[in-house]
């Protein structure tokens, strides 16, 4: 996205600002299961990196909303199994739950001069939202995420939360890591204590309910250091002199460490690269690939073979994985697991994912994204590699046109029509800042009744 909005929970401007500057945050036009069920690749069971992905099925009741009792508490009319169960083709199908990331810019501003506060700047998903925007309560007054909208998705069949987080709120500084490769405990050691409580709480209680989480550092290949917070000023590039890739190995070593070989947690090492400067004499996204075979080398020696997710460059467009494009160097990523796909971002709006039309203008249309997803399973063919649709919606309203549903239609029918290239998709996005007008909140607020967007979702989840 080439807009950059901060974001304060509670303010008048929040949902819109939040999907703005921290949601979407780009798109396949320009900037902007896990499991060990069937069909879900477990880190044991590495992905094969040729045609042929395996594939399952699994039958699953309707279930109608969650709702509010008459106490504030919560009624769930439906049975919450493991959300590990095939319910479609496509092994990893589910969304972003958005929070973690608020309150920082694409560029890597700041709304206030450090890290901001939780809940009012930010706040991990199914944490206590108290202090932050308007929000249902619960007979408890906490974890309203957790008593409505993960039952929520899981009763619709999701089964896969991307869960987006700033790489500067849970390493403060960079200092110790940006000599040398270290062991995991030293880099843990470096991690903010409160930060990193906040998202293993997350990730337990996500997994805990049967969903695979995919973490997501949302930082568009930028760091921002606290003096550079102080002065309102944005962030440095990967492989900059203050954020070198060795930095990002590092945290990918301590953060691997944590998880390593959990079957429920996939590492999305970085949220659309914002093509960092290449090294001369280098072709267009060089920078990025050095960058991300960093990480991947840096996860596998912590022993960690769980899946990796890597972001295409250039707002992970999937029109840039062409021969001489800005994710064309990635074809040379080397995993001894053999267990990594990529992702790629494609919003059919017309502004990069922040309008409700879907038809013509500067963002796209159906047949733009269509076209794009081809651009992509060409050169996915080639290498023989497979990718993650990571981001993707159907207009930021309940009121979106029919243009926005049908380009969503056609996307996830394209995906599967190709399970040898594609192993899934997340939505963009729920998340309690987004409010109640958001379309994957909106069914909290009015029970029985889905929005245009879960409805359109609804075929291919069952």
């Amino acid at each position: 996205m080439r807009l950059s909005v901060p974001v304060v929970l509670g303010l008048p401007l929040a949902i819109l600002s939040a999907l703005l500057s921290n949601g979407c945050g780009g798109s396949s036009q320009g900037p902007l299961d896990q499991t060990n069920g069937p069909g879900g690749p477990a880190p044991s069971d590495p992905l094969s990196h040729g045609p042929g992905q395996a594939t399952g099925d699994d039958s699953g009741s309707p279930a109608t909303d969650p709702t509010l009792s008459d106490d504030g508490g919560t009624t769930l009319p439906f049975a919450v199994g493991d959300a590990g169960k095939v319910y479609a083709t496509l092994p990893f199908r589910g969304l972003a739950m958005a929070g973690a990331e608020f309150g920082a810019s694409v560029g890597g501003l700041f709304n206030g001069t450090d890290v901001g506060k939780i809940p009012g700047d930010y706040y991990y998903p199914t944490s206590d939202l108290t202090g932050g925007p308007g929000w249902p309560t619960s007979a408890s007054g906490t974890r309203i995420e957790t008593d409505l909208m993960t039952p929520y998705y899981l009763g619709k069949g999701m089964n896969t939360i991307r869960l987006p987080l700033r790489w500067e709120r849970l390493q403060r500084s960079l200092t110790a890591t940006s000599s040398k490769v270290l062991t995991p405990a030293q880099v843990v050691a470096t991690f903010n204590a409160t930060e990193l409580a906040s998202l293993e709480k997350s990730v337990s209680t996500l997994s805990g309910a049967g969903f695979t989480v995919l973490i997501d550092i949302h930082n568009y290949a930028s760091y921002t250091n606290a003096a550079e917070m102080k002065a309102n000023q944005g962030g440095d590039f990967i492989g900059s002199k203050n954020v070198p890739n060795i930095a990002f190995e590092n945290l990918w070593i301590g953060l691997s460490s944590l998880y390593a070989n959990d079957p429920k947690v996939v590492f999305d090492i970085m949220n659309e690269p914002n093509t960092p400067t290449d090294p001369d004499n280098k072709p267009a996204g060089y920078e990025w690939y050095l960058a991300a075979q960093a990480a991947v080398t840096g996860i596998r020696s912590a022993g960690a073979n769980n899946l990796v997710l890597i972001c295409g460059n250039d707002f992970a467009g999937p029109q840039n994985f062409v021969a001489g494009g800005s994710s064309d160097p990635l074809k040379d990523i080397k995993d001894p697991a053999n267990n990594y796909a990529f992702e790629i971002h494609d919003y059919p709006d017309t502004a990069y994912g922040t309008a409700d039309n879907c038809t013509t203008g500067s963002g796209g249309s159906v047949q733009t994204v269509l076209d794009n997803l081809k651009t992509f399973v060409s050169w996915a063919k080639q290498y023989k590699v497979h990718a993650l649709l990571g981001e993707f919606s159907a207009g930021i309203s309940t009121g979106a046109g029919g243009s926005c549903e049908t380009a969503i239609q056609e996307m996830l029918t394209y995906l599967a029509q190709n399970p040898d290239i594609f192993i899934g998709w997340t939505y963009w996005a729920g998340g309690a800042g987004f409010g109640s007008n958001a379309p994957m909140n909106y069914a909290l607020f009015n029970p029985g009744k889905d929005p245009p967007q879960m409805k359109t979702l609804a075929p291919f989840l069952q």
